[in-house]
């Protein structure tokens, strides 16, 4: 299974208001963690991508785009239609541009690839890392490093 979601740096963040009311209710921006926690029971993660850094200048095409065919639609809508698409497309581009905002791709299976699942043209991961999220125990029981989010293993 692929999940294709956009998250943030910092999980349990509430959603911007204007965004929540008028484009996305009720949305939610997760952070990976909170992706993992919900998924751990059910799935074992197999991938990640992030592609937040690509996706300034994808939603700058689709500003462009909008912008440019506007004049053929623009007395089909209200003013205030324009001025809330071009908006939230321009802020969008700069939660993504600022880093805060991501996009990942997540590949899920529900009991693992056997031999792992292969990304063409990518390295494995380093070993002892589980999703992300939690530090595994080190072989011989030497303690382990913080995880990647700073806080302590889950051992």
């Amino acid at each position: 299974m692929l999940l294709h979601t956009i998250g943030g740096n910092f999980c349990g963040r509430t959603p911007d208001p204007w965004v929540n009311k008028y484009i996305f209710p009720n949305g939610e921006v997760p952070c990976l963690s909170e992706i993992f926690q919900s998924a751990q029971d059910f799935f074992v993660a197999e991938d990640v991508h992030n592609f937040g850094a690509d996706y300034d200048p994808t939603l700058m095409a689709w500003h462009a785009n909008f912008e440019g065919a506007w004049p053929r639609y623009k007395d089909q809508y209200p003013a205030h239609f324009y001025r809330m698409w071009r908006y939230y497309l321009l802020c969008c581009a700069g939660t993504f541009r600022a880093r805060s905002n991501q996009l990942w791709q997540i590949v899920l299976s529900p009991h693992g690839q056997l031999g792992g699942y292969k990304r063409a043209g990518v390295a494995r991961p380093l070993l002892g890392w589980d999703c992300g999220c939690r530090r595994l125990p080190r072989p011989g029981g030497s303690k382990a490093a913080p995880g990647p989010d700073g806080t302590a293993p889950a051992v």
